[in-house]
């Protein structure tokens, strides 16, 4: 990460009459100018460096060409043509700044999400006009950001602005677009601990993404990971709550008031009010308490087989996704010898890939599910996780996705390493052909040192 250049001071009573420059970040009065556009202001350098880190870097190029006054062009022509010029630069950086908004959100960085999502608002609305559907996307952004920095309220004020644009702009919006209002929608639901409400944005936001694109697609998996997410929540404050309780109730069951009371109740001199509790919430039976038949020990609702099948549609999407663009990578055209290179260059076919976006998307997805499996495999002292006869493995597959993850991303040590994993844990797993089909095809894939065109010998 580089360092933003030495702001020039910038002092407002210099400003033009009528003229007032603001922070880039906050909108506070300017009194920093970028050195090297010299048309972005900034309140101080902590802004000036979250920007410089989230977008300004970027982009700082090209602000100057479309931030300077129009010049006066006499010929209607021209000024058509650089308007045209500006617009497609606008659009250029709404796609830009967009992307990284977005990178940034899976990377975990809100904050330095902020400036990219500001910088997409006013590109977009430059570029398409301030009663546009594209304004949607950017607000998102910001409010996802906010969520992300426990700014709910400002949350709620960027996905009023994103609805109502949507209201004036019906006829334009997408199933796309709807998707990710619900989502997001979902994600406020959840940090507010609305988990009911969260539950059913999700479920809208999946219904528009698989009429979109259908329910396999990656931007439907989405969907499937939050309200995975949303379950796991669920369950973690119900054992919360299962845990209080039964602590509480050994002792109200015979009329004391509280632990320091417990050596009192019958049974209760060897254990402890915590131990109690996690009995209360194992999967094994527990028969070591006996208060009387009026105590009821409660336990959690089961969320957790919806988490797991939750997480583990998420884990096949990104693994078929995956291991077409490793495919695609692979792909080498067989040209008869003697041909030339110039016919073997036109026999190439287009590789599938990955923007940068969803790159972030893909690792924050199938690491946060890594640590889940992992936490409940240590947590409940498991070998596997239960599947459906016939389905393959989650742990192989989750392994396989991540290898070939690794092997996009080009990381080849890593993408190795978790196909040894896999490979070891499928030897205590039943045998699959999809699982089989996906070790070879990695086996391959990391053992491929060819040149980019097989030559077929006459």
């Amino acid at each position: 990460m580089s360092l933003p250049p030495h702001g020039i001071p910038f002092y407002p009573l210099a400003n033009p009459r009528g003229v007032e420059r603001s922070c880039e970040v906050c909108g506070n009065p300017a009194l920093l100018q970028c050195p090297l556009c010299r048309v972005t202001y900034y309140c101080g350098t902590e802004h000036q460096k979250i920007d410089w880190v989230g977008i300004h870097e970027k982009i700082c190029n090209n602000l100057m060409s479309l931030r300077k006054p129009v010049p006066f062009i006499a010929s209607e022509d021209e000024r058509r043509k650089l308007k045209d010029e500006i617009r497609d630069k606008n659009i250029r950086m709404v796609a830009l700044t967009q992307l990284v908004g977005q990178k940034l959100l899976f990377q975990g960085k809100p904050e330095e999400a902020v400036p990219a999502a500001l910088q997409c608002l006013k590109f977009t609305a430059d570029a398409y006009g301030l009663a546009s559907v594209e304004l949607v996307s950017p607000y998102l952004i910001l409010a996802e950001s906010s969520i992300g920095l426990n700014r709910l309220c400002q949350a709620e004020t960027y996905l009023a602005q994103a609805q109502w644009t949507m209201l004036k702009t019906q006829h334009e919006c997408s199933n796309a677009i709807r998707s990710q209002l619900h989502r997001k929608l979902g994600l406020l639901y959840a940090a507010k601990g609305d988990y009911e409400a969260a539950l059913e944005s999700l479920a809208k936001d999946i219904f528009y993404a698989s009429c979109e694109f259908g329910t396999d697609h990656i931007r439907t998996a989405g969907g499937y990971f939050q309200m995975a997410e949303v379950f796991h929540a669920m369950h973690k404050r119900e054992e919360e709550h299962c845990i209080e309780a039964n602590t509480k109730a050994p002792y109200e069951s015979v009329g004391l008031i509280g632990p320091s009371t417990a050596p009192k109740i019958p049974g209760a001199s060897k254990h402890s009010a915590l131990e109690m509790a996690k009995c209360s919430t194992s999967t094994q039976p527990c028969n070591q308490f006996h208060f009387g038949d009026e105590l009821e020990i409660q336990t959690p609702g089961d969320k957790i087989p919806l988490a797991d099948s939750l997480y583990s549609r998420v884990v096949d999407i990104w693994a078929a996704h995956l291991g077409d663009i490793v495919r695609s990578l692979m792909y080498r055209p067989v040209v008869p010898e003697g041909i030339g290179a110039v016919v073997a260059e036109i026999t190439q076919v287009d590789k599938k890939t990955l923007d940068e976006a969803q790159k972030a998307e893909a690792e924050k997805m199938l690491r946060a599910i890594e640590s889940y499996r992992h936490e409940r495999l240590v947590a409940r002292s498991l070998g596997s996780f239960a599947h459906g006869l016939g389905d393959p493995d989650p742990k192989v597959r989750l392994l396989l996705a991540l290898s070939m993850l690794n092997f996009v991303l080009e990381r080849r040590s890593k993408a190795a390493q978790y196909l040894a994993e896999a490979k070891v844990a499928n030897g205590f797993a039943a045998p699959h052909a999809q699982i089989s089909a996906e070790i070879e095809l990695m086996t391959n894939a990391l053992e491929e040192v060819q040149p980019s065109c097989i030559t077929a010998k006459a």
